[in-house]
């Protein structure tokens, strides 16, 4: 049996609770006017934030101010740091930045789904191999499991059930649900399949960021501190008990619209 979360233990909503206060923070902050200084903060804290969030599950010892540093200086940081962790963080930069413009693409009254090709363009903008072809995106070896219990699909399935997975996000029961929820499931899935030959779980977050960004929310950034209750909500997950995993990926948005805001000389 799992133990019971720590954050969620006294505060298990349901899921009205927290639509209504991120739906709340949202509308505030789409209703502010930023100043070209302002949003230039925002976008800028964004993207370190969100590339730190995401290194550092695979580099412990990376920090913001070299990220901040890397963003800011370009090549001349690299006297300074590792050359290896600034080509990544470089990579998720961008990689970050075509997400955002690939969810503002949407036609008007259209769902316009993530594809195939959409993935594979993200697959080589964070693995930095931008040449490599679509057979070579999908691993060739056994998954890493999630969980103790979880098993990844085996290797010669995998684009076959890439596809299938993708055509369910098309559908209208998933089009019927909030961005957050959708973002959790897509996160979850395809960590289920574990489908790439490199950075499964740096590029399946990226990805989820997709709905939210489509939705009008930020990214999805989970922070060092966030590592041991998303690996719990993992566990309930693969046991399809979702609303913890939605609860945390709902907190982390929170989190940012009030960074958001503070950067911007206002409160929401």
């Amino acid at each position: 049996m799992l133990p019971i979360l720590p954050n969620y233990g006294d505060s298990y909503h349901p899921s009205s609770h927290w639509t209504a206060a991120l739906d709340t923070k949202k509308k505030a902050w789409q209703a502010q006017t930023l100043t070209p200084i302002h949003r230039a903060a925002v976008g800028l804290w964004t993207e370190v934030e969100a590339t730190y969030g995401a290194l550092h599950f695979d580099h412990p010892e990376i920090t913001r101010e070299q990220i901040a540093q890397w963003f800011t200086a370009g090549d001349a940081a690299s006297q300074t740091a590792s050359v290896a962790f600034q080509a990544e963080a470089l990579a998720l930069r961008e990689a970050w930045q075509a997400l955002q413009a690939r969810a503002e693409t949407l036609p008007s009254g259209e769902r316009d789904p993530l594809t195939e090709d959409d993935i594979h363009h993200f697959f080589r903008l964070t693995t930095g191999r931008k040449t490599v072809p679509k057979t070579e995106m999908f691993r060739t070896v056994a998954g890493v499991p999630q969980i103790e219990t979880h098993q990844p699909a085996v290797a010669f399935a995998l684009p076959k059930l890439l596809e299938m997975a993708l055509d369910w996000f098309t559908t209208d029961a998933f089009a019927e649900i909030h961005p957050v929820e959708q973002a959790t499931l897509f996160h979850l899935r395809l960590l289920d399949l574990q489908p790439f030959a490199a950075h499964n779980n740096r590029l399946v977050r990226l990805l989820a960021s997709f709905y939210l960004l489509r939705g009008g929310y930020p990214p999805l950034i989970l922070l060092p501190d966030d590592r041991p209750v998303y690996q719990e909500t993992l566990g309930y997950a693969f046991q399809m008990i979702t609303q913890p995993g939605v609860e945390l990926f709902a907190r982390a948005l929170t989190r940012t619209f009030d960074e958001w805001q503070s950067l911007s000389g206002g409160k929401l």
